[in-house]
Order: C-alpha cells, then sequence, then structure tokens
C-alpha cells in the first residue's frame, strides 16, 4: 500500500468522524467502495496496521521520478538559518508536509562512496510539489528523525542542567 503525502495531506483535512473506508479511500486516491469485498477489507486491515506502526524508518536518500534526492548532510554543522527555520515552521502540521520534505530533502549533486551533496536550498517552495507524490512513510520516518532527536536534547539539556545546580 503506498500512500503519497499528497494523499496523506488530504487525509489530515478529513473530519475526525470520517469513516473508515472514507478514511482509507482518501489515503489510497481511490474509492474502495468499487473494489470486490475481499480486496476492500485486505486494505482496511492493511491501513489499520499502517496507522499503528510503532516504528517508521528514517530515509537518508530516496529516488523519486529518475532524480535521487538526500536528506542534509551532516545536519549538526551544515544545516543553515533558514533551513532551520523553515523545518521549524513546517515539520509539525500535516498540510505542509511536503514542505518540509523539500527542506530536508534536495536533489543530490555529488556523491563519493557514503557520502553526498544536496542542492543548496532556495527555499522550500523549489521542491515542494514534487514532494506531493513521494512516499509518505519517508516524510513520517524524517518526522520521526527530528522529535527523537528533539527528545533527545531536551533530555541532555534537563541533564546538564541538574548537574549544574548541584
Amino acid at each position: 500500500m503506498e500512500i503519497t503525502i499528497g494523499d496523506y495531506i488530504k487525509y489530515s483535512k478529513l473530519p475526525e468522524d470520517a469513516s473508515e473506508d472514507r478514511v482509507v479511500s482518501t489515503l489510497l486516491g481511490f474509492d474502495i467502495k468499487s473494489l470486490p469485498i475481499d480486496k476492500a477489507e485486505a486494505l482496511l486491515k492493511e491501513a489499520r496496521e499502517w496507522f499503528f506502526l510503532e516504528e517508521r524508518p528514517f530515509f537518508q536518500t530516496f529516488t523519486h521520478k529518475g532524480v535521487e534526492y538526500g536528506f542534509i548532510p551532516n545536519l549538526d554543522s551544515e544545516i543553515t538559518y533558514g533551513e532551520n527555520q523553515d523545518l521549524c515552521k513546517y515539520i509539525s502540521n500535516a498540510e505542509d508536509l511536503h514542505r518540509a520534505m523539500a527542506v530536508a530533502y534536495r536533489p543530490i549533486t555529488s556523491k563519493q562512496g557514503g557520502k553526498y551533496s544536496i542542492e543548496k536550498y532556495e527555499g522550500s517552495s523549489k521542491y515542494a510539489n514534487e514532494m506531493l507524490d513521494v512516499d509518505v512513510n519517508i516524510a513520517l520516518g524524517m518526522r520521526v528523525f527530528f522529535w527523537t532527536l528533539t527528545r533527545e536534547l531536551q533530555s541532555y539539556i534537563l541533564r546538564y542542567t541538574t548537574t549544574q545546580e548541584r
């Protein structure tokens, strides 16, 4: 089951009381009511499992429409102030998930071994529309990465502050 970021954004706009078949139809981009019952039920089951995945993998790179995209290399030292501001602005809002992806992932310009360089950041609008067709699992993995990073940093800060107070 592949769900695009665009379909996920449409899903995020559904009312909370939307029926399960409407949710799944929105996520998949077609109405499941026209499917044979066994196929529709299988998709509903798969969607339920997908929603409750405990782990989302992080993708350092991915290929979309023949273009290889890479996550900001050396995040701790190479992210710009503008990239950081835009990521903070977009990452929490499901409707802006494609924009967050356009900040964090850009086309790889050179690659040597396991290292790579990506295009210079020129604003989220350059690749935001392209990201609408990307598998949402890549975006959700990116979100989990940043949430985990934030949680770990908060933990370190708390421990450091507690140690300094003693």
